[in-house]
C-alpha cells in the first residue's frame, strides 16, 4: 500500500486500515481480502493497482468509490450497505452496485477493456466514452446474475451476455469472501 498523505510503500497486515488516497497494489501470487462489517467485502487478486477515492462507511448512506487501474476484484456488496453507494471507476467504465456479488477485471494488453461477471444482485455499467460520438447506443447497462458484459477504452458498455459454465464457477469464489 502507498500511502495518501506520506507515499511511502507499506506492507499491509492483519487489521491494516485503509485510508482515503491509499494505492494498493498486488503482485504476482498475492491477493488481499478486505471487509468493512457487513457492508461489503473485496478480493483483490494477484497483479491488481486500485486507489481508493472515498471511504465514509456512514449508517444508512455510506459511500465506497474505488479506482481500479489493472487487475481484478471480487466484490460482495451485501443488502446491509442499502441506501449507501458503492462505486468503480476502471479505464474504460464506472460500475455502480447494490447488494450483489460480482468480479470486475481490467486488462490493458491491445485495446483497453473490462469485464464485468454477475453472480448475484444487479450492477450497473456505464461507460467512459464522449457520449455524442454514440448518439443511439445503450448509455448504461444493467447486468444481471448469470450475466456479462464488456467495455472497451472509449466506447458504451456492450449488451449483457449469459456467463459460460468456466466463469460461472469461477465467480463461486466470492461465497468464500
Amino acid at each position: 500500500v502507498q500511502g495518501g498523505h506520506d507515499r511511502e510503500a507499506k506492507e499491509v497486515i492483519a487489521g491494516y486500515k485503509f485510508n482515503v488516497g491509499d494505492i494498493v497494489v498486488t503482485k504476482i501470487g498475492a491477493q488481499l481480502d478486505m471487509r468493512i462489517s457487513d457492508k461489503y467485502a473485496i478480493r483483490v487478486k494477484e497483479n491488481t493497482e486500485f486507489k481508493i477515492t472515498k471511504l465514509t462507511p456512514r449508517y444508512g448512506k455510506g459511500r465506497a468509490f474505488f479506482e481500479l487501474v489493472d487487475g481484478k476484484m471480487l466484490v460482495s456488496v451485501d443488502e446491509g450497505f442499502k441506501g449507501s453507494k458503492f462505486e468503480i471507476k476502471t479505464p474504460t467504465c464506472v460500475t455502480g452496485v447494490r447488494g450483489t456479488k460480482f468480479s470486475i477485471d481490467v486488462s490493458e494488453k491491445d485495446k483497453p477493456k473490462t469485464k464485468i461477471d454477475v453472480l448475484e444482485g444487479k450492477v450497473e455499467v456505464k461507460g467512459r466514452y464522449k457520449e455524442e460520438r454514440f448518439l443511439l447506443a445503450k448509455l448504461v447497462v444493467f447486468v444481471g446474475p448469470g450475466q456479462k458484459t464488456e467495455v472497451f477504452k472509449d466506447e458504451p458498455p456492450e449488451l449483457p451476455q449469459r456467463l459460460v459454465e468456466k466463469e460461472w464457477k469461477e465467480l463461486e469464489e466470492l461465497y468464500q469472501i
